[in-house]
């Protein structure tokens, strides 16, 4: 079982707009795949686990991340790479095709940072298919661990 991010309901994306025009320039130019969306309770970070770009980080070792596997990959980066982060994560959630990652209305600086972070790890793919192969009972320890 993976540890909570956080006891705070996560942020409703329903009405939500784009952070600001600048991000939303780079979010169209540069990665279709993540988005960052703000509303009155804080700022959501998406990542469309669907998409090509990280669909295809599986694929090399014969699997297919889900919404919720991506989760907890990223926050075992997270949790292991950049805990400062993780600190200020609020809550994450995933259904199928999205994972999401929100964070207070104010933390524009760190959410920029992070999704700096997941568009490096999923163009690159080298690390996430190491924390795959080298660290999945790790990430996804088996119950009678617990």
């Amino acid at each position: 079982m993976v540890p909570a991010w956080g006891a705070v309901a996560s942020v409703s994306i329903m009405g939500a707009f784009i952070l600001h025009s600048l991000e939303k320039e780079r979010s169209a130019a540069m990665s279709e795949y993540l988005h960052i969306y703000k509303d009155n309770s804080g700022i959501s970070l998406r990542l469309d686990t669907e998409h090509e770009k990280p669909a295809s980080i599986g694929r090399p070792l014969g699997t297919v991340l889900a919404g919720a596997d991506w989760e907890a990959l990223l926050q075992y980066y997270l949790r292991t790479s950049e805990p400062e982060i993780l600190e200020a994560v609020r809550s994450s959630a995933s259904e199928p095709g999205v994972c999401r990652v929100s964070f207070a209305p104010d933390a524009e600086e760190l959410v920029l940072r992070c999704e700096r972070t997941f568009r490096s790890l999923v163009e690159d793919g080298t690390e996430l298919r190491r924390l795959l192969r080298e660290e999945y009972d790790a990430i996804w320890p088996d119950e009678e661990d617990e």
